[in-house]
């Protein structure tokens, strides 16, 4: 940032989640109820307003507030797109060739949905995170991100790390990429490669020792966690018993018949079963426990 000429002080000015249970997490204890904007969808953010789901019409209905972009500051956007057809998880997609160039998928339509947010808005620096395919120099989706990055006026570099070496309670290899929009910030391409290396090159720097994982746990009586319990409790009072779960119950003990297993053997631990928690669990849950 003071090679780009900021400075160590920043404010969040707004954030976008699709997700219903984020968005409240963003708006209650992030921005802790203030009256910063979360707009909820990232392929409607390239004009000048945009859906939020914090600021409400006269009836409670949803309403457009403007995207604040200030123009005599640094701006920094730090966001991603989904990668849910990038997975490996995803067996959908058991190729995952140029799926950010194919349309009809989700990872394509919210990737689309960004570069049009950054071609709109120009923010001078983004940083996203993806996949570890995205750092693979082979790899058809990171040369369609690279390209459309290239259009609209961004330097892109990326470097792969482990969200456990720099304090997250989880092994995670993702990609991450930085971005320097080069007519913002008055700057050669040559230039800005070297300023992006130089970042790339801090941030190993910056590895912690593994955090426990118990010190991110909030205790049995944090106002959160009470709020959660209470919340999964009416939950499962009002879950009822479908037809789609005792198909999926069955379809779970035949493999286990499959591997010589007995299902009567198979108990979840005394003091899980004992902990308060494991009486709102869904029926499935418990049968993985």
């Amino acid at each position: 940032m003071q090679q780009l000429g900021g400075n160590s002080e920043y404010n969040v000015v707004f954030a976008c989640e699709s997700d219903k249970k984020k968005q409240q997490y963003l708006s209650k204890y992030v921005f802790q109820d203030d009256d910063r904007c979360v707009f909820e969808d990232i392929c409607a953010m390239g004009g000048e307003q945009a859906v939020c789901c914090v600021h409400k019409g006269p009836k409670g209905e949803k309403q457009e507030c403007r995207i604040t972009m200030f123009e005599d500051t640094l701006t920094m956007c730090i966001c991603g797109w989904s990668c849910r057809d990038l997975s490996k998880m995803n067996k959908k997609f058991t190729n995952k060739a140029n799926v950010l160039s194919q349309t009809g998928n989700t990872s394509q339509t919210t990737f689309a949905g960004l570069v049009d947010f950054l071609a709109n808005h120009r923010p001078a620096v983004w940083i996203g995170e993806n996949v570890d395919e995205m750092s693979k120099v082979s790899s058809d989706n990171r040369c369609h991100m690279m390209e459309k990055l290239g259009d609209i006026g961004y330097v892109v570099d990326t470097i792969v790390l482990d969200s456990s070496e720099f304090g997250a309670a989880t092994a995670r290899k993702r990609t991450w990429i930085v971005a320097l929009q080069c007519g913002v910030l008055n700057l050669e391409v040559v230039r800005a490669r070297e300023i992006i290396k130089s970042v790339i090159k801090l941030v190993p720097t910056l590895k912690v020792a593994q955090i426990p994982l118990t010190n991110f746990l909030l205790g049995d009586s944090d106002p959160y966690v009470t709020e959660a319990f209470e919340h999964a409790q009416k939950v499962h009072e009002t879950a009822s018993s479908t037809a789609a779960s005792d198909k999926w119950k069955k379809d779970l003990q035949d493999r286990l018949q499959k591997k010589g297993l007995s299902w009567s053997k198979c108990k979840a631990p005394a003091e899980i079963i004992e902990g308060r928690w494991y009486s709102t669990l869904p029926h499935r849950e418990r049968m993985v426990l």
